[in-house]
């Protein structure tokens, strides 16, 4: 899948949703976008391979066409790639998208996580119901 660095590669089409995968993340992608269409919500799944530079000319040309836009990440949120699409989104004047991230839980207490522990978050049907409650909460903020 990757053809060179800072560009975005679709995998999946959808139109409602799409999910942005950095990391060993695609399967759980994959299978989730699967879960939510099973739902009636049609998602496109891209595989970002490289954080910096970030492929701003998909951004630019197609992060719009989306309801919500939700990042998935194979470690923490804090300084990723979930917060790297965030403050492009801050910087750019014209985009509004609503942006949902996800990725493994900070661990600072000492404490150490198996890796199961750690992915729960990206656990495909998890990961589902967790996006299906985040539209049904727009869908009536909209209301």
């Amino acid at each position: 899948l990757f053809r060179s660095a800072g560009r975005f590669i679709p995998v999946h089409d959808g139109s409602e949703l799409c999910l942005l995968a950095s990391g060993d993340v695609l399967g759980e992608a994959l299978e989730a976008a699967r879960l939510l269409e099973s739902n009636g919500v049609t998602t496109a799944v891209v595989s970002c391979p490289s954080i910096k530079p970030l492929d701003e000319d998909w951004l630019d040309t197609k992060l719009h066409q989306f309801r919500l836009a939700v990042t998935l990440e194979d470690h923490g949120l804090l300084g990723g790639f979930g917060a790297a699409i965030a403050e492009w989104l801050v910087d750019s004047p014209t985009h509004r998208t609503p942006l949902w991230r996800c990725g493994t839980p900070e661990v600072f207490t000492g404490e150490s996580l198996d890796a199961n522990s750690r992915r729960a978050n990206l656990e495909p049907s998890r990961l589902a119901a967790q996006i299906l409650k985040q539209l049904r909460r727009r869908r009536k903020l909209a209301a």
